[in-house]
């Protein structure tokens, strides 16, 4: 029988950046075109196996983007093991938002936790405007800020490309973490 790891993982970043979608296609497999606006937090349990030992029960908050709730988002990291800073391949001001997002998780819990940046939206080809080359020069440079690995991960949330892998990365280095402890 595999140990359990329960761990509250945040989904973050600004609006419309397919936060909902990345969860949606994890626990459900559909890409919803007409997602509605999260309102404060909405909360999806999944399990998933890591190694051979271990089942983590991930705790997804997605919480909202808009600036009107963060205030409120703030507790919303509390006892948080970790975070996904998603942002939109399309829209480069998304991009250039993930260290303000970094900083109210910096704030907000007690220890470092694992992050993972999520580069969403990557089946919009013909308008990306941050590229893969870019994304990985700046988890690099996040990587040293913090101190700490920032893995990107490059996803659609309407194909599915990368989503699980996505969470399974994050799910491995929160249960690392944890055990390390």
């Amino acid at each position: 029988m595999k140990k359990k790891f329960i761990a509250k993982l945040v989904l973050t970043g600004d609006p419309a950046v397919g936060k909902t979608s990345l969860k949606t296609y994890l626990t459900d497999k559909v890409f919803k075109t007409d997602s509605p606006m999260t309102l404060g937090a909405d909360i999806t349990r999944v399990v998933m196996d890591v190694g051979e030992d271990y089942q983590v029960v991930l705790q997804i908050w997605d919480i909202a983007g808009q600036t009107k709730f963060m205030d409120v988002n703030k507790a919303y990291y509390n006892g948080a093991k970790g975070v996904i800073v998603v942002f939109d391949v399309t829209r480069e001001e998304t991009f250039m938002d993930i260290p303000k997002w970094i900083e109210r998780v910096k704030t907000s819990v007690e220890n470092d936790i694992p992050i993972l940046m999520v580069a969403n939206k990557m089946d919009l080809t013909e308008q990306i405007a941050v590229d893969k080359k870019r994304a990985v020069e700046y988890s690099a440079i996040l990587s040293n800020w913090l101190g700490m690995q920032v893995p990107v991960a490059f996803t659609s949330a309407k194909t599915g490309e990368n989503v699980e892998d996505a969470f399974f990365t994050i799910a491995s280095n929160m249960l690392r973490l944890a055990l390390e402890r």
